[in-house]
């Protein structure tokens, strides 16, 4: 079955770490999309545990940004 809105916050996770250089949050990710921040975080924590985003130490809200090495994971 097809999840527009997981497709869009995807998308849109990606856009803002990948094209802009910008790290993300699930508030700046749900304010994009027009969803929960708990249905932001799930994808945002998935791309972190297959290495597409790298989760930043600190702060009480996860901060998210590109994972450099990701293409040399994928050859």
């Amino acid at each position: 079955a097809k999840n527009p809105q997981r497709d869009r916050l995807w998308t849109s996770a990606m856009k803002i770490c990948f094209r802009r250089g910008g790290t993300v949050t699930a508030q700046i990710l749900s304010d994009t999309v027009g969803c929960t921040k708990r249905s932001a975080r799930d994808p945002l924590n998935t791309m972190a545990d297959n290495g597409i985003l790298k989760q930043l130490p600190g702060r009480s809200e996860q901060r998210y940004v590109a994972a450099l090495e990701f293409d040399a994971q994928i050859q």
